[in-house]
């Protein structure tokens, strides 16, 4: 079972966009996808590690299902790249619904909303990373953020969330996948 796994993982790295490939036209971007690539890979592993039943599961009824807390974070990528970008929102309301998707349909969707905040960090200018949005922030009386600061701000969400999914694996009794630094 394990050749398989890792077969299909080093298959999956040869299956990368060629725009992956290509290097940012900032220095920002080059360090910031550096990390990004890692998060990727790191946060679709623990997605895989949960049983396809196991996505449905919920600690307590207050909080996030696995499935909805995968959802939080494809939206998340997406909406923090859609400012930075200077881009429409991608996700219908359809898109951004759980129901009637399968573990494999949240996966896809994940790994295209680290490719699509890749795609807009490649492109993006200094002059562009500098441009400021308005944001809102109860703990700071900050308004705005620079486009370079969602981009961090992206980032941290994404490593939150990931922290929240390998509590969900434990409590299901499954052993996350190794950390990648």
């Amino acid at each position: 079972m394990r050749k398989v796994y890792y077969s299909l993982l080093i298959l999956s790295f040869l299956a990368i966009p060629s725009h992956s490939q290509e290097i940012a036209k900032t220095e920002v971007g080059i360090k910031f996808l550096k990390g990004w690539k890692r998060h990727k890979v790191y946060t679709i592993r623990l997605a895989e590690a949960m049983t396809e039943n196991g996505y449905s599961f919920k600690p307590v009824e207050s909080i996030r299902s696995f499935a909805e807390a995968i959802m939080h974070v494809i939206t998340a990528n997406y909406m923090f790249s859609s400012i930075v970008g200077e881009s429409k929102f991608p996700l219908s309301e359809e898109d951004q619904k759980i129901e009637g998707k399968s573990k494999a349909d949240l996966l896809r969707m994940l790994g295209e909303s680290f490719d699509y905040a890749e795609k807009v960090v490649l492109n993006i200018t200094n002059n562009q990373l500098k441009k400021t949005t308005t944001w809102q922030n109860p703990i700071e009386p900050s308004t705005t953020r620079t486009y370079e600061e969602v981009l961090y701000v992206m980032r941290e969400h994404a490593a939150h969330h990931r922290g929240q999914l390998t509590v969900y694996l434990r409590l299901k009794g499954i052993v996350p996948p190794d950390y990648i630094d």
